[in-house]
């Protein structure tokens, strides 16, 4: 466990920093007044720059992931592809609304896709999938047999989530880009984050300045 850990969090700290290097090159320069500058823990990271300037943004709204075995990566991903659905839904929306206005034409609102019910079921507070995987992660004996056990219970009503009857452990969430089939098997050990403070303490004081930066610029809660 606390091998992924490590694994999770320097993928992360890698790919934040080549991202902020991608954007501090192609930008116009940073602020060499700022004192920050000079703080050893911050070289090769980024520093803002005086002025607004160009940078590298990736929008993959259409990333959505099915496979044959869907564990908790696709449910992260289905996930965020569902809240960009909704901001991309609800910016048309408001287009749309202001060009039928303007045009005089007739519409009716409830035409319009709607993803909401289904974001909610993933992330609202206390009964929503995720809040409720951190909540079994944190209950003694917790598995992830009982909390799929918890979903069905939760969730017995709502149109968007389902189990497999025949398949313990599976359910089905209809997403807005289709039905997927997760497995809840290993849920609560990838949900876990078991990196422990000796672990970062012992990498902190690595003989690569590239990994101490790594350890001292992101500031998390470990263990």
């Amino acid at each position: 466990d606390s091998r992924d850990a490590l694994a999770r969090h320097l993928y992360g700290a890698i790919f934040a920093f080549v991202v902020c290097r991608i954007n501090t090159t192609i930008s116009a320069g940073t602020d060499s007044t700022d004192p920050r500058a000079d703080d050893p823990r911050r070289r090769g990271w980024v520093e803002q720059p005086k002025n607004p300037c160009p940078f590298v943004g990736v929008l993959d709204i259409f990333g959505f992931e099915f496979f044959d075995r869907n564990s908790l990566e696709q449910l992260f991903i289905n996930y965020t592809n569902e809240l960009l659905q909704q901001y991309f839904n609800e910016v048309i929306f408001e287009n749309e609304t202001h060009l039928y206005a303007r045009e005089g034409v007739r519409w009716d609102p409830r035409d319009f896709p709607d993803n909401t019910l289904i974001v909610e079921l993933i992330r609202k507070p206390q009964v929503g999938l995720l809040p409720m995987l951190d909540e079994e992660c944190a209950t003694v004996g917790g598995s992830s047999e009982q909390w799929c056990s918890k979903l069905q219970k939760a969730h017995a009503r709502s149109q968007h989530f389902d189990i497999v009857k025949y398949r313990p452990g599976h359910f089905l969430i209809n997403h807005f880009a289709g039905q997927v089939e997760y497995e809840s098997f290993a849920f609560l050990e990838k949900n876990r984050d078991l990196l422990g403070a000796d672990v970062v303490t012992c990498l902190k004081g690595s003989s690569s300045t590239f990994i101490q930066q790594r350890f001292q610029e992101h500031d998390r809660v470990f263990g």
